[in-house]
Formats: structure tokens, sequence, C-alpha cells
């Protein structure tokens, strides 16, 4: 839940899209610009938020960006008072420099308690609560505006509650972090000090990574493009009225509340990741040319066969939260990942702040063509097709690297078949990846404080070599 308020109030705009273009004289190039003002300041601070993680710690980092983005929301607020554009366009930037620098913290928390087993769902669980955000905003907010006659602050104000209830579940989970790594230093083997962060781990990240890289902020850029001007376009081309539209909006984001947990889940089991990443870019991009080719709404009748279309974008996220970004964590080391995930969201952020600003005026040039979504869903149907390319591309690359994307995530338990040993002990300390889920498995298993774990490294190899069935050895471990 730490990640509901901030996707609640991102998409306030587009759930309340008719009032606010009302309310300030604004254009759909200027409502777009939003979306614009939110994503300029991520295009540099999850990049170094990934820094700040990698140095200050996951817990500081969060609290600090979970403040900011309150304090954006309430200045976003205070702009209905004064019906200043301006002072709003200044809120959604303060409120951008929090906003997706806490995914980037969400996604380090998941990866610290959760790399073996179950990271695809534990990761999919989580965007699927903050895709919940988004649906609950999409259907509250202008049930909200209309209860309060149209007062634009109610609706953003109720968007400020909704942050300070996320920041109190930050608190808790940096509560339960902290205390878990208390008990973890009473369980585990002192060893040297991680390696700090250098920009030459970037330079090694490789070609699969970048490949990710730009698959993931280019479906990402053209998701949220999308359902900024969704509501506009079930009003102008499909016959909704403003609350119904935000009604219907709410299915592409309570499909992924439903299928994200259900992703995660065959991810980890099967794996076979770029398949799934082959047929969300497919899903994606014949979405669009449906929504193209889509008879309008005639007569004042509603055409309901736009929620094909909406069920569709729905199931893509899903692949998406719980399949592609979760795999950025696979294929980069623990020194690394906030930063990694710092670029990735940055990247992502610089076509998000390109792409609505292209889409308003592809609708305002063509408005005379659908109302001008013919071709700007043309546009988002050709970025999924170039996403597909380099879907399949990703595919013969990960075949060059052992096709680590297309095997399952092993959980700790499958990978020890007997007790543990010290030497066990000794060599999953090596691999901080199955942090939390090794010291709980070995406190359940008895081992704990007292088990002299203080052995050099030839009595290592020793108790090694006498224990059957284990399925690494320390060299390898070490490696």
């Amino acid at each position: 839940m730490m990640n509901f308020g901030m996707d609640y109030c991102l998409d306030n705009p587009q759930a309340l899209q008719g009032s606010i273009q009302d309310e300030f004289g604004i254009d759909n190039a200027d409502f777009n610009f939003l979306y614009t003002a939110f994503a300029i300041p991520n295009i540099i601070m999850p990049f170094f938020g990934g820094l700040l993680i990698d140095t200050l710690g996951v817990r500081k980092v969060g609290v600090i960006f979970s403040l900011l983005i309150i304090i954006g929301q309430g200045i976003v607020t205070f702009s209905a008072f004064t019906k200043s554009y301006l002072i709003m366009v200044i809120g959604r930037v303060i409120f951008g420099l929090g906003g997706d620098t806490l995914l980037v913290v969400q996604a380090c928390l998941i990866s610290k308690w959760f790399m073996s087993g179950k990271l695809s769902m534990a990761m999919a669980l989580a965007m699927g609560v903050s895709t919940f955000g988004s649906s609950v905003n999409s259907i509250l907010s202008p049930i909200i505006n209309d209860w309060g006659g149209g007062e634009l602050w109610i609706p953003l104000f109720c968007g400020c509650i909704v942050c300070i209830f996320s920041f109190i579940c930050l608190i808790v989970i940096n509560f339960l972090d902290l205390k878990a790594d208390k008990q973890e230093e009473d369980y585990i083997i002192k060893s040297e000090p991680s390696e700090r962060f250098s920009f030459q781990h970037l330079k090694e990240l490789g070609c699969l990574f970048y490949l990710l890289l730009i698959l993931i902020s280019v479906l990402d850029a053209a998701f949220y493009s999308f359902m900024a001007n969704a509501n506009s376009l079930l009003v102008s081309r499909f016959g909704f009225d403003q609350t119904g539209a935000g009604q219907f909006v709410a299915i592409v984001y309570a499909t992924g509340l439903v299928f994200c947990p259900l992703f995660g889940w065959i991810t980890d089991r099967y794996g076979n990741r770029v398949y799934s990443f082959i047929t969300s870019c497919l899903i994606f991009t014949l979405a669009h040319i449906f929504i193209c080719y889509l008879k309008d709404a005639t007569l004042g009748i509603t055409n309901t066969s736009v929620l094909v279309a909406l069920y569709s974008v729905g199931i893509h996220d899903s692949i998406y939260s719980a399949v592609m970004w979760p795999s950025v964590s696979i294929i980069v080391e623990d020194s690394v990942m906030g930063s990694a995930y710092g670029i990735v969201t940055s990247l992502a952020n610089i076509l998000a702040a390109v792409f609505p600003i292209a889409i308003g005026c592809i609708h305002d040039e063509t408005i005379n063509v659908k109302n001008g979504y013919f071709w700007t869903e043309a546009f988002l149907a050709i970025i999924g097709y170039v996403s597909l390319l380099i879907s399949i591309w990703i595919w013969f690359e990960d075949k060059k690297t052992g096709s680590v994307l297309q095997t399952k995530t092993e959980p700790f338990e499958e990978l020890v078949q007997v007790p543990p040993s010290p030497a066990l002990l000794a060599r999953h300390h090596v691999f901080p990846m199955y942090r939390r889920r090794r010291m709980v498995y070995l406190k359940k298993k008895g081992y704990g404080p007292g088990v002299p774990l203080s052995a050099d490294v030839a009595t290592l190899k020793d108790l090694d070599s006498s224990h059957d069935g284990l399925n690494m050895s320390y060299e390898s471990s070490k490696a």
C-alpha cells in the first residue's frame, strides 16, 4: 500500500479531465502537460534516487520521497482554490520528484525480501495494489467531484488524505524491515563490507539489460499516455458521460488487479518470461488497432464494444507489472539493484514526458478524424509494434546468455535438500539474494546464535564434502 496514494493521485487529472479543462480553460495539449510536468523530474530523480538507495539505504530514501508526494499533492489541491494552472503544474513537478522514485524504493524492498521463489508474484501483488489505487481514483474522483458540487479542490484534497495513508504504511514497512535487519544480525556470519556502487558497474550490465530497459520504458510511457486521455476518448468517441467514462476506465486497472498475481504465480512456477513479453506487446498493438477502426457512437447510443480493448490493455498491463518489471532484478547484481531500477524509471519518464505532448499535438491537429483519436491510437499501435520487435530481439539475446529469463525462479527450500550445515550457512551468506527467506528457513530448522560459523575455508570445504545432496559447492557459491 506504500504506492497506493501515489498512483491514486497520479491519475487525478485523468479522472477529472473535463472539470480541470473547464476550470482552467486549457486545451488537450495543456492538459497532457500535467503528465509531462510529473514526468520531467522523474527523468533524472529515479536514477539519483537509485544511487541514494545504494548509499543511504532504502528506508531513509523512501521516507524522503514519500513526503515530497504529500507536499506536491497539497500544492495541486491549493491550485484549485487559486484557479492557477501554473501552481497546479508546480505541484505536479514536486509530486513527480517523489513519485516514481518511490516505485524504485518499492522494487528494492520487494527484491530484498522475496528474491527467491516468489519474486514475480510479490512484485505483481504490489503493482496490482498500486494499480488498484488508479482504479479507485477513476471511480471515486468523478463521484466525489459531483457530490461536492463541482468544487475541484474536494477530490484533490481526498488525494492528499490517501497519500498520508500510504506514508503511514511506509513507516510500518520500515519498522518491520529494521526489526528484521536487527534479528538477522544474530543469525548470519559477519562478512566483508559489500562492494560500493561505481559507475563502472553500469558498463557491465550488458545488452540484455539495455534491451529490457528500452522495452519497459517504451511500453510504460505508451500505457500511461493512453490512460491519460482514456476518459476523453470514451466521452468524445463512444458516447459516455464523464462519470461513466471514469468507471469504465477503471476496468483497465481492475483487470490488472485480478491478473497481476496470476501472471506472477505462473511466471515464478514456469518461467518463459520472454514469451510473455511477446504476448503482451501483441495484445497492446491489436487493442489500439481495434480502437482505431471501431465505430463511433451514433444518435446518443453508447458503443460498449470498446470494453474489449480496455480489457486487453488491462491484460497487457498485468503482464508488464508481473513479468517485465521484476525481470530487471533477475539480470542485475544486488550492488546495482537500486541504480538499475532508477535507470529504467528515468528513461520511462523521458518518454513519458514526450509521449503525452506528442499525443496531445496529434489529437489537436487531427481533431476532424474521429474527434482526434484515430491517429493518436495509430501512434500507440506503432509503438506496440516496435515493442514487439524489441521483444523478439530480447528472445535471441537471452538465448546467448543461457536463457536466464526463460527459467523459473527456484525457491530456497528447493535448492537445499538436506539440513543446513555451518558450511551451508556460510555459502548462503555469500548469496544476499536469499536474504530474508534464508534467515526464516534456517531459523525454522533450529539454526541460530551459537552455531559455530568461524571455520576457515579449508574447514568449510571439509564440511561441504560431508553433506550429500547439496546443489552448490563452496567454490561456485563464492564465485
